[in-house]
């Protein structure tokens, strides 16, 4: 299954559902849709555009800060 950054996530039980946050993003990434210096979306449209609640896109973000894939800038976007 392939996903882009503006479809839902479908939920599934197999992982937790932030780690689907950070997959998609990380393959967006990968494929070249989003490039560095790119601003993702709120958490709140991100919530939205993944049909899921914004604690677990916050979570799923948290991950990908802890690992050094994106940098959490406050105020900025």
């Amino acid at each position: 299954m392939t996903y882009t950054v503006m479809q839902p996530i479908e939920k599934c039980e197999t992982t937790f559902l932030y780690q689907q946050v950070v997959d998609l993003i990380t393959e967006s990434i990968d494929r070249g849709a989003l490039r560095p210096g790119d601003r993702l979306p709120s958490e709140r449209e991100l919530a939205q555009r993944f049909n899921m609640g914004h604690m677990t896109v916050r979570r799923g973000l948290s991950a990908l800060v802890a690992d050094g894939v994106v940098e959490r800038r406050i105020g900025l976007g």
